[in-house]
């Protein structure tokens, strides 16, 4: 008979049943506190079912906050005078309503002239910034000499190819010559400013409303346009156009006719960072200033169209941005023999995705009818 080991297995049982034991009460205390957990619960379901009728605005205590800001901006054109004070405090309210909502609200913005779609939403930045471009790029404009960037660069490049541009040959789109203001800091911008150097412009200048360090456009592109004589106005944003040089001659609504003169620019200041980490800019009181113009090209960005409810296709799937939703690679949509490619599936992107997207896209149509006709066949 070996004791000594007898006393191990002994000993090892012993510390066994003790482990078994622990882990048996610290179970038993776990249930307790689950039992216990569970109804507090339940009681506080039942409390809160009888008080919730009481709250004020308890339908926003369990869902994300949905504010609608309305903004008239039917005198935005009249840069001074009581309705231009009236449009200006209209989109300050706005802003600041807006950041002082809790950050998972979905915004809606709608204007009188229904520039924006009441069925889509925005978060807190991006809302601030279409009040921000609310000034040129969705208000009326009449004046002679304010483009588009899409219709400047396309006349641009049919004239290389050798086509007959009227609106190019009247000097409407023709930057020669002239003193060129380029609104916006993307891509698409130092396209415009680079295309009108080349044409000949006698000064090109970009108004942009951030600092360089918050561009979105290529800083190689930035550098290659200083270098080709392109001033870029810094923290700079537009306030409207006049056909004088003088800024109380602004053109409103009523008597929206002549030639542009000027831009009005506003100086603006880098606050805190949004959510994104940019810095919002920030207006600086009393800064408004002329800047000489000729030809006022716009290259800011794009919103989408309410496309389900413009085209009555309320099946057509859309992202929250307004973007179509497509089957990646084809093109194709929820719809039948509907394919979508470009900025309205990506976003603002590049035109040789837009290219890319739409090679790909064509393979896919071709593919569809050639499968659809050999069906037909059989």
């Amino acid at each position: 008979f070996n004791f000594r080991r007898y006393k191990k297995v002994v000993v090892s049982n012993v510390s066994m049943l003790k482990e078994i034991e622990t882990q048996s009460r610290k179970t038993k205390q776990l249930k307790k506190w689950l039992i216990l957990l569970s109804r507090l619960m339940a009681l506080s379901s039942l409390i809160l079912a009888f008080a919730l009728p009481y709250f004020p605005n308890q339908s926003g205590l369990f869902s994300r906050k949905l504010v609608s800001i309305y903004i008239d901006n039917s005198q935005s054109m009249l840069a001074e005078g009581e309705n231009g004070q009236l449009f200006e405090n209209a989109k300050n309210k706005a802003r600041q309503i807006i950041r002082n909502l809790p950050k998972n609200s979905e915004i809606q913005i709608i204007d009188n002239s229904l520039s924006f779609s009441s069925n889509k939403t925005y978060t807190a930045t991006n809302a601030i910034r279409l009040i921000d471009e609310m000034d040129v790029d969705h208000r009326p404009n009449n004046l002679n000499g304010v483009v588009d960037a899409l219709n400047y660069l396309t006349a641009s490049n049919k004239i290389n190819f050798g086509d007959n541009v009227p609106s190019f040959n009247d000097g409407t789109l023709n930057a020669a010559g002239k003193r060129v203001v380029v609104i916006g800091g993307g891509d698409t911008a130092m396209d415009c400013v680079r295309t009108a150097i080349r044409q000949g412009a006698k000064s090109v200048k970009c108004m942009y409303r951030r600092d360089r360090d918050n561009m979105p456009g290529s800083q190689r592109e930035v550098q290659n346009a200083e270098e080709e004589g392109v001033i870029f106005e810094w923290l700079t944003t537009p306030q409207g156009f006049t056909s004088n040089t003088k800024t109380e001659n602004v053109v409103n609504l009523e008597t929206g006719q002549g030639t542009v003169k000027a831009v009005i620019g506003r100086k603006m200041r880098l606050g805190a960072p949004d959510a994104t980490g940019r810095r919002v800019p920030e207006e600086i009181d009393g800064s408004d200033y002329n800047e000489p113009a000729d030809l006022v090209i716009k290259a800011l960005g794009f919103e989408p169209e309410d496309l389900p409810t413009l085209w009555d296709q309320s099946e057509l799937p859309v992202t929250r941005w307004g973007t179509i939703k497509v089957e990646v690679g084809s093109g194709r949509t929820a719809l039948d023999r509907v394919y979508a490619i470009g900025d309205i599936v990506r976003g603002a992107s590049l035109v040789v995705w837009a290219i890319r997207d739409g090679r790909d896209t064509a393979d896919a149509i071709i593919k569809d009818l050639t499968d659809q006709s050999v069906i037909a066949a059989e």
